[in-house]
This record gives C-alpha cells, sequence and structure tokens, in this order.
C-alpha cells in the first residue's frame, strides 16, 4: 500500500490507500465474529441526506455549472482514481474568490436539484469533492472529509468551511469517526 490514513472505530482499524482509495478493514476477534471477515471490503460510500435542506435560488447557468462539475468529478474518480480526484479537489486558495457565497449555495442548490436526473448514481465522494472545489476556488478554505463508520460499515463523505459543514447535515460528525481530511490548510 501507499500513503494511508488509519483510525480505530468501534474495535476496528481501518485503512484508507490515499493513492488508490481502497479501503481496509480488520476487526478484533471480539467484534461480530464470524460475521464479517477481514481484509479487504469493497467500497461503500453512503450518501445520507439528513434533513439538508438548500433554498437558494438558482439560474439555468448554476445548473449548467453543476452539471459539467459533477461529470468531471465522476469521470475523474472512474477513470483516473481517488488520488486524482482528491488533487482536483483541492487547488492552492484562490486569492480573491470569484464566486461569493451565495452563488456556491446556488450550485449547491442546483447540484442536489440536479442528482435525480443524471444518467448515473453520483457518491457523496464526488457531489463533496466539486463542493470543496468551488469553495476553495472563491478563496475560502474548504476541506473535503471521509469519514467511517464500521456498525453497519458505510464511509462517507462532506465538505466544510471553517469546521462548518457545509454539504450534508451539520451533525454528521456524531455519526462518522474522520478518517482523512484534505488538504491539510494551516
Amino acid at each position: 500500500m501507499g500513503l494511508t490514513r488509519q483510525v480505530v472505530a468501534d474495535g476496528a482499524k481501518v485503512e484508507l490507500d490515499v493513492c488508490s482509495g481502497k479501503v481496509y478493514c480488520s476487526f478484533a476477534q471480539s467484534f461480530q465474529a464470524g460475521k464479517v471477515s477481514p481484509g479487504y471490503l469493497a467500497r461503500r460510500w453512503r450518501f445520507e441526506q439528513r434533513s439538508v435542506v438548500y433554498k437558494a435560488s438558482y439560474s439555468k447557468i448554476d445548473l449548467i455549472v453543476a452539471l459539467f462539475g459533477i461529470t468531471k468529478a465522476h469521470l475523474k474518480l472512474i477513470h483516473l482514481g481517488f488520488g486524482e480526484l482528491m488533487a482536483w479537489a483541492a487547488p492552492p486558495l484562490a486569492r480573491s474568490g470569484r464566486d461569493g457565497s451565495l452563488r456556491i449555495a446556488a450550485r449547491i442548490t442546483a447540484l442536489f436539484a440536479l442528482r435525480p436526473l443524471l444518467p448515473w448514481q453520483t457518491e457523496c465522494l464526488e457531489v463533496a469533492a466539486l463542493i470543496t472545489r468551488w469553495y476553495r476556488c472563491s478563496g475560502l478554505p474548504a476541506k473535503l472529509v471521509i469519514g467511517v463508520r464500521t456498525t453497519p460499515f458505510s464511509m462517507h463523505a462532506w465538505c466544510e468551511v471553517k469546521s462548518d459543514v457545509v454539504s450534508d447535515a451539520s451533525d454528521v460528525r456524531k455519526f462518522y469517526t474522520v478518517l482523512y481530511q484534505a488538504p491539510d490548510d494551516p
């Protein structure tokens, strides 16, 4: 394995290979003995929209920007892999913001309105990467955060700006143990 991040949660050690995006999980003997085999587990990103409501009005331009952005994120993840998606999601902070917070809120609203209409299932990782990129290109210090839960096993990704969750419910950290954050800005 290459560069890895690991966390121990609920009696299991979970490792994320940052280069490939593969998830490895080693369960303790007392943890669901016999029910879950240790070793490599398939990637299971879980998208949960617990009471997330976006009410910003959006334009056709916002829909087009959201469509092209989520398509690019999806293609990067599928064809180039996890590492390339993470590099794309975390460009250096812009010095002066091109788009304000209201424009990004409109794009996020357009993105969530667009998701059910897409011919593929978007993953929370793709959505969080795109939203992180929008905020960072606007000069706001956004982070893409990946969390893990072991009972039942699932992974989830979300975006935070100044420790406020902006792409999911505000209490998402209660349900997931943080495994990875990108980028690590000062």
